[in-house]
């Protein structure tokens, strides 16, 4: 009677070992097809896995870039897989190259894993690339994660939205707040603007974190920045009460917002944007237009916001500049749970 019901049991459970053993094999198949043309070991990070052709990313994004990771690990012959820090130092440079790096592997990095994931029908594709520091495509593959598998793991394809990690935002909302931000695509720039969180290369925060922005430029210029909550809300947060006239970045330099201290990231979760526009005549701060109001407060059934959720002053300033930005840029990161 025990064998029978050891063999029951046995048999019940197999399928879902053999389906989970089964993803973690496609990502360990397909991370090996990347390396296929690597002669010897290589340093390699762990970039930004998207949503699509966007820049977002979520709790799907963050398990394919740590089993990512465990699996280039696991391939000692093709890749050594570099910290995670180190990863972080290595996206700073690419928007301030003058920055000195604290973390060797940073500078020893020769390529990263980057990617991609697509809804085909009720599965996830994924599409992986193994980028050289150098911007030249050295291996790509791709696998497919089934519907089923997502749902067991608690694997989400969009960003949340709210204070239940578990609650998503639906692809309608998702897909207006990615239009809504289109007219600070790089496009019609008249300089070089580059802008990024800083020493962060996931686009991942969690409840705890602090975030700061790093913005460079080969013009000068003067710069305001913009948060975009998960609720769609636009607010001005800098130039702000803290840092009121150092709103200038020479040509060739790096700004750090802010510069000595951090926006703190706590609930409600979800996917914020951050939009930077450069202009040619300097602003002037104006405290009587100061808002005590924080970035990302939950607006409330009259319209107006509840408490807010940063740690920051923002100010709703006026545009002091006769003419448009001449050069404009975004990015986007999502918020989750702490572990």
């Amino acid at each position: 009677m025990k064998k029978k019901l050891f063999l029951l049991t046995f048999l019940c459970l197999f399928p879902l070992c053999v389906f989970a053993q089964s993803i973690d094999a496609r990502i360990s198949a397909a991370v090996a097809d990347l390396g296929k043309t690597l002669g010897r070991q290589l340093p390699i990070g762990i970039g930004r896995i998207t949503i699509g052709d966007t820049q977002s990313v979520s709790s799907l994004s963050d398990f394919l870039r740590r089993t990512i990771a465990d699996s280039a690990a696991g391939q000692r012959a093709k890749f050594r897989v570099v910290s995670d820090d180190a990863v972080d130092e290595y996206a700073t440079r690419s928007i301030d190259p003058r920055r000195t790096s604290r973390n060797p592997d940073s500078q020893a990095i020769q390529a990263i894993v980057e990617g991609s994931f697509y809804q085909v029908g009720e599965n996830v594709e994924v599409r992986l690339r193994l980028k050289s520091s150098k911007g030249e495509i050295w291996g790509t593959s791709a696998f497919v994660i089934p519907a089923a598998e997502l749902k067991r793991r608690g694997l989400a394809f969009l960003p949340p939205k709210g204070d239940n990690p578990a609650s998503i935002v639906s692809q309608e909302e998702f897909e207006q707040k990615q239009a809504a931000v289109k007219a600070f695509s790089e496009d019609n720039n008249a300089f070089e603007l580059k802008a990024g969180l800083y020493n962060n290369a996931a686009g991942i925060l969690r409840d705890g974190d602090y975030m700061q922005i790093l913005v460079s430029s080969n013009r000068d210029c003067y710069i305001k920045v913009w948060s975009i909550d998960l609720y769609g809300n636009r607010k001005l947060i800098f130039p702000n009460s803290m840092e009121q006239n150092n709103n200038m970045v020479r040509a060739g330099t790096a700004s750090l917002i802010p510069e000595t201290s951090g926006f703190l990231m706590v609930p409600p979760y979800g996917e914020e944007f951050i939009e930077i526009a450069a202009y040619d005549d300097p602003f002037v701060f104006n405290p009587e237009e100061e808002n005590e109001m924080n970035i990302t407060g939950r607006v409330s059934g009259n319209g107006n916001f509840d408490n807010g959720t940063r740690g920051i002053k923002v100010v709703a300033q006026k545009n002091n500049s006769e003419t448009g930005p001449k050069a404009t840029t975004k990015f986007s990161y999502t918020i989750l749970q702490a572990r």
